[in-house]
């Protein structure tokens, strides 16, 4: 596996016949979560994403699909990589907005 910098486990509900965690990976490589679970001997039958960075992921996006970021969002994430957001993108969030 590669180094995890840092990783922050929590059961949310083990009252079911399946186990609910919520990992949060300060950085995450390709299959990772499962390979961490697989090696303990447990079984991955359902991952998903919430956040990315900073930006919280709105539930009701279908699998494969996406959904534009509002500017707000669009602002937190270029700023967690400093960097400011190109006008373009700027335009674009407002036209949303109409």
């Amino acid at each position: 596996f590669a180094q995890v910098r840092s990783i922050q486990i929590d059961t949310v509900d083990g009252s079911s016949a399946n186990l609910w965690y919520r990992l949060v990976l300060s950085e995450g490589r390709n299959r990772e979560v499962r390979r961490m679970i697989e090696a303990v001997g447990g079984q991955v039958s359902r991952l998903m994403r919430v956040r990315y960075g900073p930006v919280t992921i709105p539930g009701g996006v279908p699998s494969g699909r996406g959904k534009e970021l509002e500017l707000d969002a669009l602002e937190q994430l270029y700023r967690a990589v400093d960097l400011s957001v190109p006008q373009r993108a700027i335009e674009r969030a407002n036209r949303g907005r109409r």
